[in-house]
Parts: C-alpha cells; sequence; structure tokens
C-alpha cells in the first residue's frame, strides 16, 4: 500500500503537521518507490516525520521470548539505519500488546519512547499537574495510543468508521485530561474496499476527512508533534514507513497537544506552569452487552459478573459481582475505550474491547463453551472405590460450583462447568468421607468442551485391621463393675449402630476390622440399655486408642472428636 502511505504523509506535509510513523523492516529495500520518496521527504525543508521501530514483520511481541524481541527489534533498527542514516527513537507496539521483555529489548537497542494500546499501558500518568509522559524504571517514556481514526473489528484487518465529529471529541478530550492526545491512523482506513480486501488505491473522502481533522486541530491552535517531541525529547527526524507488503498494517501515530500557546511540546514538559483546562463534560452513553456461546445461546445471567477498565485505568472503573439480565445495559462516559472482563462463575471468559462513541451502542461478548470434570475417588491402593463420599468443586475464589456423592465405583456424576481461560482460574476438587475426613486435589484446569478426568486416592487404608480399644472411667476411675454388665456399643455417623463390645474388667471394649470414617461409642447397662455417657471420634488409623470419661454414671460424658 505504498501509493496510499505517500499520500497520507503528502497530507501532512502540505498541512506543516508532523507524525511518527511505524516501520517494519521485512521487504522494506525491495519497495524503491517509497523508500525513494522517504528519502526526499528527509530533505531539510520538509515537516518532521519521525520514524519508528514497529517489528520486523508486525509480530506479536508479548508472545515471545527477550532474545527472540531484541533479534527482530535490531535487524529493523539495522535496516532503516541502513537506507536512511538513522536508528528509531521509538517503538510502536504491533498489536498493541507488550510485556516485560519488550521494555527490557527497547532499553537495550537504546530507544526511549515505547507507545503501544492503552489496554496494555498501565504507567502513562500526569505528573504534578504538568504535561508528561511518564518514565518507567528502565527510563523509557510511555505514550500510548488514545484516539483511532477507523475503529479495529478484526484484529487490524478490518475497520469500521467513526464520525469525524466524534474523533474530534475523542481528541478534545484526551487534551483536556492528559495535556495530549495521541492519533492513531493506519494505511487501510484511506484504501478501497473490493470484494473484502483492501487494495492499494486511495479512498479520497477518508483522506479528505483526515485533512479536514488537522485543519480543525490547527484551527484551535493545538501543536501537532511527534511522539518523540511529547516525550520531550530531541526531536528525531527519519524516515516514515510503511512496510511495504499490502496486508501489513502499519500505523501512523500525529501527537496533539494544547499548552498555553502554538508552541513545541517540550517546552511545555520543562515549564513550572500547569497546563490550561478546558471544562469538558463528557456524555454519558449506554453499552448492551450480550453474552453469548459460539451457537449464539445466551448465558445464564446468574451465572455472569463483570468488570470495566476505562482507558488505560488497571483499576476497574465499574464492577457488576452480578447482573439481572442478559443482555445487560450499562450507562458510561462516552468517547472512552473499555475493557470488558466478563467472568463465568468467577471464571474470566471474555475479555472485550469498545470504544463507546454512540449513545446508544451494542456489543457482543463471545464466551467458550464449557468443559466436564469427571472425579472418582479411591483407597490409598488406588483401587479399592470410596462410596458414599461427598464430592465438591469450588473455583479459585473457594466458592462451591458443584457438588455430588460418589457410587459403589467411587465415581460421581458428571460436572459441567465453565472452562478455565486465564492463569489464574482454577477448579479444586474435594473429597469428604463423612464429616472430619477430606482430600483434595491439587489444581485443575478445564478446556472448553474438553473431559478432564480426575482420580483422587485418599491417604487412608480402606479397613483399619488393628485392634480399636475404647477405655471406660468413671470420673478418674475405671468404669468398676459393682456386680454389673456394662458394653460399649459402636454407632455409625447417621446413628446406625454397626457392633457391641462388653466391657472387661480392665474397663474396657474391643472392636476391629473397621472403615476409616466417623463413628459414635456409647457405654450402657447391659441389663436396660441405659446409656451412660457417649463419644465421637474419627478413625482414621492414626489412633488406636480412646479414654471415654463418664460422670457417676450419667449420660454426660463430654464428646470428644479425635
Amino acid at each position: 500500500m505504498s501509493d496510499i502511505q505517500m499520500k497520507i504523509m503528502d497530507v501532512f506535509q502540505k498541512k506543516n503537521a508532523s507524525l511518527s510513523i511505524g516501520i517494519t523492516g521485512y521487504n522494506l529495500t525491495q519497495d524503491s518507490k517509497l523508500v525513494s520518496y522517504l528519502q526526499n521527504n528527509l530533505k531539510p525543508g520538509h515537516t518532521a516525520i519521525e520514524m519508528a521501530n514497529h517489528g520486523w514483520r508486525h509480530e506479536d511481541f508479548a508472545t515471545m521470548g527477550l532474545s527472540q524481541q531484541i533479534t527482530l527489534m535490531n535487524k529493523t533498527n539495522q535496516e532503516l539505519n541502513k537506507m536512511f542514516g538513522k536508528k528509531p527513537n521509538a517503538f510502536l507496539v504491533p498489536y498493541g500488546m507488550y510485556d516485560n521483555d519488550t521494555l527490557k529489548a527497547i532499553k537495550q537497542l537504546k530507544m526511549n519512547v515505547i507507545s503501544s494500546s492503552m489496554w496494555s499501558e498501565d504507567k502513562f500518568v500526569l505528573v504534578k499537574g504538568k504535561i508528561t509522559a511518564n518514565k518507567d524504571s528502565l527510563g523509557l517514556y510511555h505514550i500510548p495510543s488514545m484516539t483511532e481514526f477507523e475503529s479495529d473489528t478484526g484484529n487490524e484487518t478490518y475497520w469500521t468508521n467513526i464520525p469525524k465529529d466524534r474523533v474530534i471529541d475523542s481528541i478534545n478530550s484526551h487534551i483536556t485530561k492528559y495535556g495530549y492526545d495521541v492519533f492513531l491512523i493506519h494505511p487501510q482506513n484511506f484504501a478501497t474496499l473490493v470484494n473484502g480486501q483492501y487494495i492499494n488505491t486511495v479512498d479520497t473522502t477518508h483522506l479528505d476527512e483526515l485533512a479536514s481533522i488537522i485543519d480543525y486541530v490547527k484551527s484551535k491552535h493545538i501543536h501537532i508533534s511527534t511522539i518523540s517531541e511529547i516525550a520531550g525529547l530531541d526531536r528525531v527526524s527519519v524516515s516514515p514507513v510503511v512496510k511495504p507488503v499490502a496486508t501489513t498494517p502499519k500505523p501512523v501515530n500525529a501527537t496533539v497537544s494544547k499548552p498555553s500557546s502554538d508552541v513545541d511540546v517540550s517546552n511545555s514538559v520543562d515549564s513550572t506552569e500547569p497546563p490550561k483546562v478546558v471544562k469538558y463534560v463528557e456524555p454519558n452513553g449506554s453499552l448492551t452487552m450480550n453474552v453469548q456461546y459460539p451457537s449464539a445461546d445466551p448465558a445464564n445471567a446468574r451465572m455472569l459478573s463483570m468488570k470495566i477498565y476505562r482507558d488505560f485505568d488497571t483499576k476497574p472503573y465499574m464492577e457488576l459481582p452480578t447482573v439481572s439480565d442478559n443482555p445487560y445495559t450499562v450507562t458510561l462516559p462516552m468517547y472512552h475505550q473499555y475493557k470488558i472482563q466478563t467472568f463465568v462463575n468467577s471464571m474470566l471468559s471474555s475479555v472485550n474491547l469498545v470504544t463507546l462513541d454512540s449513545g446508544n451502542q451494542n456489543t457482543d461478548v463471545n464466551i467458550p463453551w464449557g468443559g466436564t470434570i469427571l472425579v472418582s475417588a479411591y483407597f490409598d491402593d488406588g483401587q479399592t472405590p470410596i462410596s458414599g463420599a461427598s464430592v465438591s468443586i469450588r473455583s479459585q475464589d473457594n466458592k462451591t460450583r458443584a457438588t455430588g456423592v460418589t457410587g459403589s465405583d467411587g465415581s460421581a456424576t458428571r460436572f459441567s462447568l465453565p472452562s478455565t481461560n486465564d492463569d489464574s482460574n482454577y477448579y479444586i476438587v474435594d473429597v469428604k468421607i463423612n464429616n472430619h475426613l477430606t482430600f483434595s486435589s491439587d489444581h485443575v484446569t478445564l478446556q472448553p468442551e474438553s473431559i478432564n478426568k480426575i482420580k483422587l486416592v485418599a491417604p487412608w487404608h480402606s479397613m483399619i485391621e488393628n485392634l480399636i480399644t475404647v477405655k471406660v472411667y468413671n470420673q478418674t476411675k475405671v468404669l468398676p463393675s459393682n456386680g454389673q454388665t456394662y458394653a460399649v456399643q459402636m454407632y455409625d455417623d447417621q446413628g446406625n449402630k454397626l457392633s457391641e463390645s462388653p466391657v472387661n474388667i480392665h474397663g474396657e471394649g474391643y472392636f476391629w476390622s473397621m472403615q476409616v470414617g466417623d463413628y459414635v461409642f456409647k457405654v450402657v447397662k447391659a441389663s436396660n440399655g441405659t446409656v451412660l455417657g457417649n463419644m465421637f471420634v474419627t478413625v482414621d488409623g492414626t489412633k488406636n486408642n480412646f479414654d471415654m470419661t463418664i460422670q457417676n454414671h450419667a449420660s454426660t460424658a463430654k464428646p470428644v472428636l479425635n
């Protein structure tokens, strides 16, 4: 799209307006027409054009390691230095996403400015009311793009029109709030669309609209500068570029600022006077979000929660722990970009980026299918199933999302749950035998439309073969017979009598071959069944001898849990 790229730069040159252009190095030398144009426009007497590194082939740098990021950036830097005699000062992030390794790579290659999307930017601030770009711990200036000429609706492959008055409102809003605005355009915004493809033919209507926006900005005495100028750095006059390959978009950043008069913005950065603020009342608009599965079926509103972030804020502008309906409508200030995180049962299921530029706007929030978790529980041999155990599944916020009971084969019912789509999302499966024996899984993840089989093995034998002794005391002495016969009865946690043992002359009752679990021991008079005392215990093989005290044959013994 070199013809379009040159036409865009012509508009800025004719309007005496500076700009920064992102350049990809791959195949740059093969477009002699574009290279010649750039070299000619770097000569004295031309409006300032700043070239910026835009990757080698417009890669997603957030998915790469440090060494690969350095290699690709450096290849483009070397290519630009060879063709134009200068290396860039700024890195324009492809797709607007970066990570800490990106910052390290920029620093190592001696560039000073990073311009990304607001969504990935959290280091952009005003300092004591002064117009400034924030400098991070590495000494890099962060200047994210704010206003778009057209809205990206297809991962930088398809754009939709934004009315000119809304573009201007966005520029004014950001200048009022921050002291300047970064205006982002792509060559495709000015290309003719034929059969769903952008071709290397200029859409003159859009180009005229760009010229009109520049005229408006200059009529308001708003200075148009490069992104390095807005950071207060020396101007880097080098080539504006765009990758010569037509299918790869190239962003163009025009930075506009409004200090107290029409002067170079770098002077404002150094000034001790705060910028003048023009009162700007933001209108509100409504955003209706339709949360749906891939089949277009709506999600259950009772399962949904949301967090909405405005522009580059790191704290939510709005949190919705619950939503009453789906679709759901919220009221928000217009002409801002919003990041909408949608959660299904606490699992992050979708992240949507929306620019609210109309009074009533709709957006589809597409969430993935859930998955299935199958749980089976066994004793420590890994083969003997645990039947009748309670199964519960918790999300990472410790809320129970599903429950069930194991059958005779140790397996529970199928659990259909939202998929885990973020590293911070997971499930934990708990299996409980009676009330006091619980064991759990590690973190469990669940892919959309997948089945995750979870086999849990308990740390206990299925049977306690050792002799279990219950020794009964009457206050502090072993229970005397006094010519009477006593017995210890054993009950399960449901109150069902399982066994009975006579109390011998040592005051002891005996049991064996018991399953692990919760039990109740009761001391009774064998003659009439009068209960003299009881004790609740958990038998898990770690303790085989239990002492039980009754008070003067009264059934007031305090329950004891093992």
